[in-house]
């Protein structure tokens, strides 16, 4: 009965007296590294954005970095934020590789909170590993490989070219203007929308829905969308080879194969769609729960 008292009143009086009350400070800093004999470009930081911006012109790799500090006064959020540092240098195990990271202090203050967001320009050709949390991912203009791991953040790509493998939760992934071969994203609770996509994809999503428009893919690929509580939209160019199969539980199947020069195989119910699409030899696969199924061929 004494430790349930005092812990209402210890509750009572940190709400009171406003010690959960946090406040930010930012600082920013501008920084620059040579991109001589660069190859890939590693972003590491936390609770904060990367927006990533890759240009046709050489030149050196541009970051400005914003470190956001709470705590629970001014003076504890600022202490906070002059404790982190930006580290923009080669790897020293990987001179190939250019690392960009936040790094907070090894033994933080109680009430202190550490994040920090990147804005980074580079040249294209260089592959690109960005790892992030509670922040959003945004790349433009990559001529690489690409890997984009987030949380709570959505994650944008837009006019790429290379293999790509994105990954977030409770959020959206939007891509337009993708030329890769393997192009995987998934997430949780949250859409994804592909358009002008050219390569072999492979999707899932729950809680979501997922729209990919495929201009170009290889004669015979292998494409993969999954998702749960959530409609599928495919569209595919017409000459595709490849082995369909939709599948759904509580939700329809809507299809046009008219724009395909041979179709044969077909079998229909109720949460089932197969038809082998000019000769097969590739699969195509769309499968959700509780949404509909709608699949096209690109004219």
């Amino acid at each position: 009965m004494r430790t349930r008292r005092f812990l209402t009143c210890f509750w009572l009086v940190c709400l009171t007296s406003g010690c959960f009350h946090t406040v930010r400070f930012d600082l920013k800093s501008s920084h620059e590294a040579p991109a001589e004999g660069v190859n890939k470009v590693i972003v590491e930081t936390r609770n904060g954005r990367a927006n990533l911006v890759c240009r046709t012109a050489p030149g050196p790799v541009r970051v400005q970095a914003t470190r956001k500090g709470r705590g629970s006064t001014e003076a504890a959020a600022r202490e906070c934020a002059e404790a982190m540092t930006i580290q923009v240098e080669r790897d020293t195990l990987d001179p190939a590789t250019l690392r960009i990271a936040m790094v907070a202090p090894p033994e933080p203050k109680w009430g202190w909170s550490h994040g920090a967001s990147f804005d980074v320009e580079l040249p294209q050709g260089v592959d690109v590993d960005v790892q992030t949390s509670s922040g959003a991912v945004t790349v433009r203009g990559a001529r690489g490989d690409l890997k984009l791991k987030t949380s709570n953040g959505a994650i944008a790509v837009a006019d790429v070219q290379g293999d790509m493998d994105v990954q977030t939760s409770n959020a959206r992934i939007e891509l337009a203007g993708v030329e890769g071969g393997r192009i995987h994203a998934s997430t949780s609770n949250g859409s994804i929308e592909a358009h002008d996509i050219s390569g072999e994809p492979s999707f899932r999503t729950s809680n979501g829905r997922i729209r990919l428009h495929l201009d170009r893919t290889p004669g015979r690929p292998r494409i993969r969308v999954v998702s749960s509580n959530g409609e599928i939209e495919l569209e595919v160019p017409g000459t595709v080879e490849a082995d369909l199969n939709l599948r759904t539980s509580n939700g329809s199947i809507t299809h046009d194969l008219g724009g395909f020069d041979a179709v044969h195989g077909v079998k229909s119910s109720r949460d089932r769609f197969q038809a082998t699409l000019n000769g097969g030899g590739g699969s195509i696969e769309g499968e959700t729960s509780n949404g509909r199924v709608s699949f096209r061929s690109r004219r």
